[in-house]
């Protein structure tokens, strides 16, 4: 069952993770070096203000969602241990597992209600602002690197998983070929299904008021009936 719809998880990882990284990569580049340059007050005040708008469907689901795809594929790339690529789907999933939502959890958060916790007007909320600088962009750089990471880790084992076919004897030729234009049909019908999706997923957004998670919605059951459309 995890070998029929490991190029769907892989695909929705790689796309997960990218996403993710993206966002954190953007923090550390421009988003918390802004924020350093405004007096504390003021950026304690914006960096509270992110911590509670964060907390979208959209995001947590691009966030966590991607963290338990990764766990059916830690399983995949154990039972299939022996196929090409379980090496880096192995490697992908725990390297975002671990780097974004563990690392999230356990470090950034608690650093989000600790700066929460503060009067940014007073002296410990500038030296609390200052410690916050530098570890949560510190553990930021974790999640950016790991979550770019992961997705190129995903790239290699989808690769792998499609040049299967071309590294094989001569009698087993034709089934390869039936395997590789079904693999190729999967991931045909998936674009075909994400592409309907985000016009289906706008209708959606704008009946429910709120865009980007009718969007959202829209690719995600998109792409679940180019995969089950493809099989």
């Amino acid at each position: 069952m995890i070998t029929k719809i490991l190029p769907t998880l892989i695909f929705v990882a790689a796309i997960g993770s990218g996403v993710v990284g993206g966002v954190f990569f953007a923090f550390s580049n421009f988003v918390m070096p802004a924020f350093a340059r405004l007096p504390a007050a003021a950026g304690i005040a914006a960096m509270n203000s992110i911590s509670i708008t964060v907390i979208t469907p959209a995001f947590m689901t691009a966030l966590f969602g991607t963290g338990l795809v990764c766990l059916v594929l830690i399983a995949g790339a154990i039972i299939g241990w022996s196929q090409p690529g379980s090496f880096w789907l192995l490697a992908g999933a725990l390297i975002y597992l671990v780097g974004n939502p563990i690392v999230t959890v356990v470090f950034n958060v608690p650093l989000n209600d600790a700066l929460a916790a503060v009067d940014p007007a007073s002296s410990e909320g500038a030296a609390v602002w200052s410690r916050y600088l530098d570890e949560w962009v510190m553990w930021n750089h974790v999640r950016a690197i790991t979550g770019i990471a992961a997705m190129a880790s995903f790239w290699f084992a989808a690769r792998a998983l499609t040049a299967r076919a071309e590294a094989i004897s001569a009698p087993e030729q034709f089934s390869t070929i039936v395997g590789r234009r079904v693999l190729k049909d999967q991931y045909s019908n998936m674009a075909f299904g994400m592409a309907i999706g985000v016009g289906v997923g706008a209708a959606l957004g704008t009946a429910l008021e709120d865009l980007p998670i009718g969007i959202a919605m829209g690719i995600a059951i998109g792409a679940a009936f180019g995969a089950w459309r493809g099989k």
